[in-house]
């Protein structure tokens, strides 16, 4: 089992119209957070990949995402945190994260690793 963690922070954005850049609004959120609860390790199991058959260990956790109270302009909006449960699989042959599965409100996503390596462009 690994430990969970909360990281905080806040944010002050201008929204400015793409025609005129002209300011339209401002958004502030001073107490933004993302939590994850503790991670349980899983035992290895053989999955289908976007780069193969791999070995991965299935890491599960809770995560929690909260703007906290938002102001859109002079306008207070209480927003509602999000609540998932999520599965990394961890693949140690390639030291990555190879696939995520986010199960939220009774649906579920998956997110797949495509390649892993630096772009040409990027370096």
């Amino acid at each position: 089992m690994l430990p969970g963690e909360t990281l905080s922070s806040s944010l002050d954005l201008e929204i400015h119209s793409l025609a005129t850049d002209e300011m339209v609004t401002t958004i502030r959120a001073p107490s933004a957070s993302v939590s994850v609860g503790e991670r349980r390790v899983g035992r290895a199991q053989t999955i289908e990949t976007t780069l193969g058959r791999r070995e991965c260990m299935p890491i599960t956790y809770e995560k929690r995402t909260s703007l906290g109270p938002l102001m859109m302009g002079d306008e207070l909006i209480q927003t509602d945190p999000a609540v998932m449960s999520v599965t990394d699989w961890y693949c140690p042959t390639e030291a990555f994260v190879l696939r995520t599965e986010v199960r939220q409100k009774g649906k579920v996503e998956r997110i797949d690793t495509t390649a892993i390596g630096m772009d040409d462009d990027a370096q």
